[in-house]
């Protein structure tokens, strides 16, 4: 599936996120999903948010996918997987269907730089 929505795979911002939450929401259309299913393939060779040098190579199966980031500074989305480092989702695509939630997890604290939407 592409993440397109005519803007490329580049997904920023709230208009971004609404189109992740679209495309994820019709990839579950014909099966119900769960978290082991949000699995995504690496398009390009991408480094970790929080550590660049992690980086995944093109071709890499990256996943389950257990959150979804939004920077609320910049807009920038990020795919996390439990255990794991998060990626930018420009770089990833989903290759088994996903549902995630349509409303952020509440802040922990009130310094928040991401908005964290989960699978369900």
């Amino acid at each position: 599936m592409s993440m397109s929505c005519g803007l490329r795979p580049v997904v920023y911002g709230l208009g971004g996120l609404v189109c992740v939450l679209g495309l994820l929401k019709a990839a579950d259309t014909h099966a119900q999903s769960k978290t082991e299913r949000c699995m995504a393939r690496v398009v390009r060779p991408t480094a970790a948010v929080e550590d660049p040098s992690s980086v995944l190579r093109a071709g890499e199966v990256f996943g389950p996918i257990t959150q979804v980031q939004v920077d609320r500074r910049n807009g920038k989305i990020s795919y996390c997987a439990h255990g794991d480092y998060c990626y930018p989702s420009t770089n990833l695509e989903f290759m088994s269907p996903c549902r995630i939630d349509s409303v952020a997890q509440p802040a922990i604290t009130p310094g928040d730089t991401e908005w964290i939407y989960a699978p369900r």
